[in-house]
């Protein structure tokens, strides 16, 4: 699998005397057409980039269907380029408002649409609802999820993105995160990409920050951004059980795979830089557990060894 590549925007609320959610669309198209010069898989936007620097009333009053014109417009750059796009906005159907992130894939098409899981309460107050599910998309590139900003602060949330097998998650916020995006990405086995207004970052797998292009001048500073290229075919697994198995493995692929040790929390993350044989294809050849299988194993055997539960069953 080729590595994907990743730009994140966090262009802030529009330059013009006011904010309005034209000026904002426009100042999102005039950073998806600069960016398409990166020839990118996917463009990623900070949280409400459609909503930024308005009022709560003129969010509301704002506040587009999906799809939309806004979506609509969106869809035709992607398709235009050939590239995904996770476009944001507060979102109005018939049950109400939402703060929601949608995937539009590169033949603009709508692939799926983020919901933000856990609002905060001054959110709620102002009329936003808070979403339902928290899904993970296929792409050409990988496993697609998405949280948003609050959303980091609640391990339900991680969680549904390890299990739903993400290899990539993008982190829409109005905060820039710290070590979060870290612990995210090393404890759930997945990279984490954020999209703040005033940063964006890039976090491996490995739970380490990933050096970044930072492309574009905006005025007489650089833009909040962050291009960079990351592999997909990796997963992250436990210690336990896989250890014994990695020197053959080694032995085998030699360069063909990278194998990076996470000693003290016991794990390792394993990467494929081959393109006919994937981690996938070496985890069923050597019966590797991964991780997320093997701690959602051993949270299964301790209720069947819970005492009084056992004979219940």
């Amino acid at each position: 699998m080729q590595p994907a590549r990743i730009v994140s925007l966090a262009t802030g609320p529009a330059t013009d005397r006011r904010a309005s959610v034209e000026a904002n669309q426009r100042t999102m198209l005039y950073w998806l057409e600069r960016s398409a010069k990166l020839r990118p898989d996917i463009v990623c936007f900070s949280e409400i980039s459609l909503h930024l620097g308005l009022t709560p009333q003129e969010q509301q009053s704002g506040a587009q269907a999906v799809p939309g014109p806004s979506t609509d417009k969106a869809s035709e750059y992607a398709e235009r380029f050939r590239t995904h796009i996770i476009w944001t906005l507060i979102e109005r159907d018939r049950q109400g408002l939402y703060n929601t992130a949608v995937l539009i894939g590169r033949d603009g098409q709508i692939i799926g649409r983020y919901r933000k899981f856990q609002p905060t309460s001054y959110e709620m107050a102002a009329g936003i609802c808070p979403g339902m599910e928290v899904q993970v998309w296929q792409t050409d590139f990988g496993r697609v999820g998405i949280a948003t900003c609050f959303d980091i602060k609640f391990a339900e949330v991680g969680l549904a993105l390890s299990r739903g097998r993400a290899n990539i998650v993008f982190w829409p916020s109005m905060f820039a995160g710290g070590l979060r995006l870290n612990s995210w990405a090393r404890d759930y086995g997945f990279h984490m990409v954020s999209s703040f207004s005033e940063k964006c970052t890039v976090i491996n797998s490995r739970g380490q920050q990933e050096d970044c292009q930072q492309p574009f001048r905006s005025g007489n500073g650089l833009l909040a951004c962050a291009c960079a290229e990351l592999n997909t075919d990796c997963k992250t697994y436990h210690l336990d059980y896989n250890q014994d198995k990695l020197a053959e493995i080694e032995i085998k692929y030699g360069d063909g795979i990278d194998i990076h040790f996470c000693r003290d929390e016991a794990m390792f993350v394993m990467s494929s830089q081959m393109l006919d044989r994937s981690v996938q294809d070496i985890e069923r050849e050597f019966e590797l557990e991964d991780l997320r299988n093997y701690l959602d194993k051993a949270a299964g055997d301790r209720k069947d060894h819970l005492p009084g539960l056992k004979n219940h069953r």
